[in-house]
């Protein structure tokens, strides 16, 4: 079972639906309307996964997303900050989109998640804050976009529940980044955190 939240287009969502399988099952967020659009298109083939037109976030409700277009689809945001420079931070459009607490949806659906994917583009930090009952459960192993502020909150926060920072240099190869973890959440794009207790298993499945 794996959470891809921030799907866009789909690349994670169809990448982990060949890794799970028939039997496995995939639940991809994508809050843009026109991006989710694509996002449909793209895996309305899969039975594994289910598509929601939704951010994830810290409350259940509704925000405005940014919509940049498809030039800088992948910064949409709902965040009051956007990761593009000034010169190309005024969006195409600005949408009404809503928001859940994935906590509940986990709850509700009985979710008890092995792999999350979070790119949320500078709103890292409510994501976590609505998934710490789901993560103090099931300690899913957490792929997870960095190189912003948020998402420097959001990786101590989980060190604070003891998840240990992975990151890779090449292709196939990933580092324990024992020290300078701040610099690593800073420079790196994409970091994974594996929960402490995990450690022995997680170095097995390698």
């Amino acid at each position: 079972m794996s959470l891809d939240v921030g799907a866009h287009f789909g690349y994670f969502t169809l990448l982990f639906s060949r890794l799970v399988g028939e039997s496995g099952r995939i639940v991809s967020l994508e809050p843009t309307p026109s991006t989710f659009a694509v996002l449909q298109r793209n895996t309305a083939h899969l039975s594994n996964v289910t598509r929601l037109k939704v951010a994830a976030g810290r409350h259940n409700g509704s925000l405005t997303i940014s919509d940049f277009g498809l030039t800088y689809f992948a910064q949409n945001t709902v965040s009051v900050s956007s990761r593009l420079p000034a010169q190309v931070a005024q969006p195409k459009a600005r949408v009404e989109v809503a928001v859940i607490r994935l906590d509940n949806l986990c709850e509700r659906k009985g979710i008890y998640p092995i792999l999350i994917k979070i790119d949320a583009e500078n709103f890292e930090t409510e994501v976590i804050d609505g998934l710490a009952e789901t993560i103090a459960r099931s300690h899913p192993r957490i792929l997870m976009e960095t190189g912003s502020a948020q998402a420097i909150r959001a990786g101590k926060a989980l060190m604070d529940l003891d998840y240990q920072v992975f990151v890779s240099t090449q292709p196939g190869v990933l580092t324990l980044q024992k020290h300078h973890v701040e610099e690593a959440l800073i420079r790196y794009k994409d970091v994974l955190f594996v929960h402490g207790p995990q450690m022995t298993e997680f170095w097995d499945d390698r």
